[in-house]
């Protein structure tokens, strides 16, 4: 039998709205008990399947409509022997947010089979009906990587069901099987109440474009009209919004989530850059359960703004993740702050991966390449993340431009281009070679690397890349960042050369060594010709770039970080590098951008370099631990970067787990799946560690002993597909 081979694209008639769309589709079918239910749907958007009214399975992965995407569920568990009534809610945002594109229409595949047979598929005889429960339209957004704010209203016109209509042929989209399994619910977190205020007559609902926090607690004469509460769910959390509620009529529920509390106590809904984190419900009177399934939630708190009579009793969000993702390998030995900043970044990566990796789990939800790299080397030695990996780099790989570079975000149609961003998808695809194994993907990929390096190489200048002038944004480093308005740069030739390296490796693995030493020719020249032309010998520095009348200016701790991990910088100049670098001169790298210092001091840096780099680490995620961190901030300045809507937990900055076992622990891969690896350990602090990474044929676990002058004996047992190459 053929998948979906008797199931149409359908949707509900008369369309409402062009976005914003909420959806229901019912239908029954008949099952024996003999073998396994399973339920296969790909939706326009997102979806939620109930049967006999418990969740089923939830969770579009989020695709481009040019590979569409359904997800496989075994339901079996909520099925009985005889007649099931199945109902599947959807949304279709109808805009395209940099965590999502849905597609042409809304619409519904849909099937599930049993044994062989087709139990039920989706067809104009399903019932079907636009939920008009939730207000439909435009509406204001989350963000504009997120999606449209929700207003529930149970008590609205109810939904009308009539028969499902298929779908243009146009807007019937082909569909293969999601690349990864779904998330699932791992558990119910409840918030603990930590205050209750009254609201006094002059409160009001939060009206698109008022403020969450706005003066409405300050007493008034007159009678409370109403209570604002906030929940505390005790630690960073991303998982479906519930709550119980008891109300009178006519109350109105406003929901304000958020990471962190501002200078009055409470939370903040509305932030510059159209960013609103306030839903809306309207409960009716009696007692009143809620759950939303087709947005997930990031918060750590949640404050009710209740208008009328009405009592919240209890809220919180249902945990998603994976059960694979709850452990990893033990480390010993590190001592204290190393092993809580080890979990500390676990924590912050698990709540950064749900369909795909993300950026933050509050206010973005998408994924930039830069995000994305951090996150697959960071989770490699955790979890051996492979199967996310790749269908992350395959996502990126899909989102072509004409102009030879990848989308910003994916999946999205975001114009502006970030070129360091796509050269990154050269490094992450070398590294998941390295990681895992797997040279297939870059097989599949080959013709398309090349064509995009030959359009890169094609825009040189004095033999420097010079960028594209269009929709041109130098994200170099947070909180600094600058648009390129006199190219060459240095960000972008420094991140083109790691390109062309990994591209070289990636060619020579797969056994095309002419052209890895064409490639590897035109890195070298660019490299040279980049560090001739950006070192300032009055800096003792490398600028970002030169103005308009020659003058070196801008001068990032980013930028001597990037040439010093090419192994650009002459011997004669490597030690004032460092200096300038380490005096604070210039800006530190920011969080993101730790690993290339961390490897460039680990190939090239002194034995002073290596222990100041050491405390430094300390210095910086000891202060974030220090303040209470639960998971890494996207950046130093926590909550006060980008006008006060710094993310509290952002996988891009989870660089302990990479130094942990790259560096401290000193295991990495130097072929393909760790076929051969080296044992390289650092351990400026301890006497004896033991630690174990995740490789593809099993861990690899090491012991380490300081003995006697400083040595350290390395004790190595690994899979025998691996063999150890030691370096002393």
């Amino acid at each position: 039998m053929n998948i979906f081979e008797n199931a149409e694209w359908i949707a509900p008639p008369d369309r409402p709205e062009d976005v914003n769309l909420y959806m229901l589709f019912r239908t029954g079918f008949e099952w024996d008990g003999s073998d396994r239910v399973l339920l296969r749907v790909s939706a326009a958007g997102n979806y939620a399947a109930f049967r006999g009214g418990k969740l089923a399975a939830f969770g579009q992965y989020t695709d481009f409509p040019a590979h569409k995407t359904y997800s496989e569920t075994d339901v079996t568990a909520f099925c009985v022997p005889g007649r099931n009534e199945l109902e599947i809610a959807a949304w279709y945002s109808g805009r395209c947010f940099t965590s999502h594109t849905d597609g042409p229409e809304p619409g519904l595949l849909a099937e599930t089979v049993s044994g062989g047979r087709t139990l039920a598929a989706s067809s104009p005889s399903w019932l079907c009906a636009w939920d008009t429960r939730y207000a439909m339209g435009p509406r204001e957004k989350c963000s504009g990587s997120l999606n449209w704010t929700f207003d529930f209203r149970p008590e609205n016109m109810p939904p009308r069901f009539v028969h499902a209509v298929e779908l243009p042929e146009e807007c019937r989209m082909k569909v293969v099987k999601r690349p990864v399994e779904p998330p699932v619910i791992l558990e119910r977190i409840g918030g603990k109440m930590i205050w209750f205020r009254p609201l006094f007559r002059d409160a009001a609902p939060l009206e698109i474009g008022a403020r969450a926090d706005a003066d409405i607690l300050d007493p008034a004469p007159g009678k409370a009209n109403g209570s604002c509460v906030l929940f505390d769910l005790g630690k960073e959390a991303a998982g479906l919004l519930f709550f119980e509620a008891e109300c009178g009529e006519g109350t109105i529920i406003d929901i304000v989530h958020g990471e962190y509390l501002n200078d009055r106590g409470r939370l903040t809904a509305h932030f510059p850059g159209g960013r609103n984190f306030a839903d809306r419900v309207r409960p009716g009177a009696g007692r009143f359960s809620f759950r939303h399934i087709l947005r997930r939630f990031g918060c750590r708190y949640l404050e009710f703004h209740v208008i009328g009579n009405g009592k919240i009793l209890s809220a919180g969000l249902d945990s998603v993740g994976f059960e694979a993702m709850r452990t990893i390998p033990p480390v010993h030995g590190l001592g204290p702050f190393w092993n809580r900043a080890r979990d500390v970044s676990a924590e912050t990566l698990r709540l950064c991966l749900h369909e795909k990796f993300e950026n933050c789990p509050w206010r973005e939800q998408s994924i930039c390449m830069y995000d994305a790299r951090n996150q697959m080397l960071f989770g490699y030695s955790l979890w051996g993340n492979y199967a996310h990996a790749r269908a992350m780099l395959d996502l990126f790989g899909q989102s072509l431009r004409p102009d030879g570079y990848l989308a910003v975000a994916v999946p999205s149609e975001a114009k502006f281009n970030i070129p360091s961003f796509t050269f990154l998808w050269f490094r992450a695809m070398e590294e998941y070679a390295l990681y895992s194994g797997d040279l297939t993907l870059f097989s599949a990929y080959a013709p398309q690397m090349r064509r995009m390096i030959g359009a890169f190489l094609s825009r040189g200048k004095g033999g420097l890349f010079m960028p594209p002038a269009e929709d041109l944004w130098n994200y170099c480093d947070p909180p600094e960042m600058e648009y390129c308005t006199d190219p060459p740069n240095a960000f972008y030739n420094l991140y083109l050369v790691f390109a062309l390296r990994s591209a070289s490796n990636l060619f020579r693995m797969t056994g095309d060594a002419a052209y890895a030493r064409t490639l590897e020719e035109r890195a070298s020249c660019l490299g040279s010709a980049a560090e001739q032309y950006f070192f300032d010998p009055a800096r003792s520095a490398y600028a970002d770039h030169r103005n308009a009348a020659g003058e070196p200016e801008l001068f990032h701790g980013h930028t001597q970080m990037l040439f010093l991990a090419a192994g650009l910088i002459p011997d004669n100049r490597r030690e004032a590098v460092m200096n300038t670098l380490k005096s604070g001169s210039v800006t530190f790298p920011a969080l993101s951008a730790l690993p290339w210092l961390i490897d460039g001091i680990s190939r090239f840096g002194t034995g002073g370099d290596r222990a100041w780099l050491h405390e430094k680490l300390k210095s910086i995620y000891g202060a974030m631990l220090d303040a209470g961190a639960q998971t890494w901030w996207e950046v130093s300045l926590g909550s006060a970067y980008g006008a006060g809507a710094g993310s509290l937990c952002h996988g891009w900055s989870a660089v302990p787990a990479y130094y942990i076992a790259s560096h401290l622990l000193g295991i990495r891969p130097l072929e393909p799946g760790f076929r051969r690896f080296e044992v390289e350990p650092y351990l400026p602090e301890m006497e004896n560690a033991r630690g174990s990474v995740r490789t593809p044929f099993g861990l690899i676990t090491v012991e380490l002993t300081r003995e006697p002058g400083g040595a350290v004996r390395k004790k190595i047992v690994c899979p025998p597909e691996c063999a150890p190459a030691v370096r002393e």
